[in-house]
């Protein structure tokens, strides 16, 4: 079994490729963009959670 940097490192890098993430972390984000980014992560964990409870 790898150890979990190993692991991850392909999704990694292609993650630090995307457009989007690259803006976030180099601070170049808009509030509106990062308003809409945490708007998306919130409906994502509501979605899972209503799935562990049904």
């Amino acid at each position: 079994m790898l150890p979990l940097k190993e692991a991850t490192a392909k999704k990694h890098k292609l993650a630090e490729r995307m457009p989007f993430n690259g803006l976030m972390f180099s601070g170049r984000l808009t509030a509106s963009q990062y308003g809409e980014y945490l708007k998306s992560q919130l409906t994502s964990l509501l979605g899972f959670f209503c799935i562990l409870i049904l």
